[in-house]
């Protein structure tokens, strides 16, 4: 794809977004309520990127819901329309990624992160040591999705 579009007159103003799907089933055998199985990963590429930022790999926890306020932040455009989403670049913003499935939710923090099915409540995912921690990151997600619930019922 680029070899043949690297000569357009658009191509060096062009910021390539690359950005996977939700993970699947192969062979790593993971619960669905586990934060490996909803990573995915996020790539800009393209001369728009200044040289400093090129090659760099940013480690903060985040979601695709933060690609919009990413982007808009950079080219200095409001994105406060967007409630869920936060500025990746601003070292402010707070580290987390809230993921759902059907009948399920999780949270991953700098802390750690859990993951529950409402279908089996017995059953839940958590790399958090402390009991009380692994229930702080589990009402989190609930919260959450509660959130996204009430968001999407709103419109």
């Amino acid at each position: 794809l680029f070899e043949d579009i690297r000569n357009e007159p658009w191509y060096k103003n062009t910021l390539f977004v690359f950005v996977s799907d939700h993970s699947h089933d192969g062979q790593y055998i993971r619960p669905i309520q586990h934060k490996d199985r909803h990573r995915i990963p996020f790539l800009l590429y393209g001369d728009v990127i200044r040289p400093e930022w090129r090659g760099k790999v940013m480690h903060r926890i985040a979601s695709q819901l933060d690609i919009v306020a990413t982007l808009l932040a950079q080219m200095q455009l409001p994105h406060r329309q967007f409630p869920w989403s936060k500025d990746l670049f601003n070292p402010y913003s707070p580290q987390f990624a809230a993921y759902n499935f059907p009948n399920g939710a999780g949270i991953v923090t700098p802390e750690g992160f859990a993951g529950f099915d409402n279908r089996f409540p017995a059953f839940r995912v958590t790399d958090a040591s402390d009991p009380a921690q692994a229930a702080s990151l589990l009402r989190s997600a609930h919260i959450l999705q509660q959130q996204a619930y009430n968001y999407f019922i709103k419109w």
